[in-house]
């Protein structure tokens, strides 16, 4: 098979040439394509927590856009937890801050101040993880 030479400036130009392209064709915008998916029998909502529907505001056919809830879950145990860890929290972090006052007049042992500030630290960690179940209480369009 005969070889055929190629010059170094061809890349340069097929290069140029691709830069020049979109602007010498008049930009199109995407069509826009629209889809209903309908099951046969039924449909499958699948969330992080389970629980009882509380609120499925749209109904078939419905439009609707990002950010929109598409559905809400019965999550009155779940902000229960949240109260119950926000008030350990609170709880903690007081007695954190009074072992702290005692510690500077030499008042608390080291073991007390380090195991209320390990408490508090626990009882963040618990009210973080509790937020986070109650956000998943609502379902919302990607």
């Amino acid at each position: 098979m005969p070889r055929i030479p190629f010059p170094s400036a061809v890349p340069a130009l097929v290069a140029g040439l691709l830069l020049l392209a979109p602007l010498a064709a008049p930009a199109q915008s995407a069509p826009e394509i629209r889809a209903q998916l309908s099951p046969l029998s039924s449909t499958v909502l699948s969330g992080e927590i389970a629980g009882t529907i509380e609120e499925l505001p749209l109904r078939e056919g419905d439009r609707f856009k990002a950010g929109d809830r598409l559905v809400a879950f019965d999550c009155t145990l779940h902000r229960a937890r949240l109260s119950k860890a926000n008030a350990q929290q609170d709880e903690a972090r007081k007695t954190f801050e009074v072992n702290k006052r005692l510690d500077k007049l030499g008042s608390v042992s080291t073991l007390e101040l380090d195991a209320a500030q390990a408490r508090l630290a626990a009882a963040q960690a618990e009210t973080a993880m509790m937020k986070a179940m109650v956000e998943r209480c609502a379902i919302a369009a990607p």
